[in-house]
């Protein structure tokens, strides 16, 4: 039986059975990363009728989570009907899921590796040209919630908020931040100065050289919430850097939203806006 990895991931791209993957760049790159403990985990089918119980933004992905009971609790239902919810506390856990999309192929959870914040998640298909009908194979995990800022898939990295009930990063000071960037540039990100955490504005500044006022671009953004977590990574163009600013409203009912700019060594451009 030929294996395959969902998810883009590098590491095991190529592999077939009884035969190991090529070793390459991105392999040797990925295992730096540190490995998270998988407590739990399950394989099974989950019903296409239900997809709207998985979190909305999460629907047509391959790779999601869950951060909460209810909403674990509700996808369970229809992937073990009849069985009990197994115990986890969400205040320390997560549970990470990856599914079929296009095609049926039974699936299995290998490992899941944390990078500077972000979990990639690495699981084995069977591989079939059998379409989706009426259900697609479900693989979940349990891991630590510590540490994790991110989760990637799907080609973009999807915002872990906080545990509910947790405090704001920093409490009641304003974040303010510096990030490397190529060319031994400097990022400066930034709470508006005098604001309120819970909503203004924040900025991005880029500087030649940051302690002697090498000033070369910036932008001010509007901020719904406080800055959860920033994180800096190499664009799909070469030579240029993706900024990925997570913000999370406050009060009861958070979610967050995630801007993504790239600068190109000139200039700041904003590319998306995830809600």
């Amino acid at each position: 039986m030929i294996t395959a990895v969902l998810c883009a991931l590098p590491l095991l791209a190529g592999a077939t059975e009884g035969q190991p993957a090529p070793v390459t760049p991105a392999a040797v790159a990925a295992s730096a990363a540190t490995e998270l403990q998988i407590l739990q985990k399950w394989s099974g089918d989950f019903p296409l009728a239900e997809l709207m119980r998985l979190p909305a933004e999460q629907r047509t992905a391959r790779v999601g989570y869950f951060s909460d009971p209810a909403a674990f609790a509700a996808v369970w239902e229809v992937f073990r009907p009849g069985e009990t919810p197994p115990a986890i506390d969400f205040d320390r856990q997560l549970v990470i899921f990856c599914r079929n999309v296009t095609f049926y192929n039974r699936l299995s959870i290998g490992r899941i590796t944390l990078d500077k914040g972000v979990a990639e998640l690495l699981a084995m298909e069977t591989m079939s040209a059998r379409p989706l009908e009426d259900k697609a194979a479900m693989a979940l995990a349990v891991v630590p919630r510590s540490g994790v800022t991110f989760i990637k898939g799907n080609g973009s990295l999807l915002p872990v908020p906080p545990a509910e009930g947790k405090n704001p990063p920093g409490g009641k000071e304003r974040f303010i931040g510096e990030f490397r960037l190529n060319g031994d540039m400097v990022a400066v990100v930034a709470e508006g100065d005098r604001e309120p955490r819970s909503i203004g504005s924040y900025t991005v500044r880029i500087y030649a050289d940051l302690y002697n006022g090498s000033y070369v671009t910036g932008i001010i953004r509007p901020r719904n919430g406080f800055i959860r977590a920033v994180r800096v990574a190499d664009s799909a163009t070469p030579g240029q850097d993706e900024i990925t600013v997570v913000m999370e409203t406050a009060g009861s009912g958070r979610y967050a939203t995630t801007d993504v700019l790239c600068f190109n060594g000139r200039e700041l451009i904003v590319q998306n806006n995830e809600d």
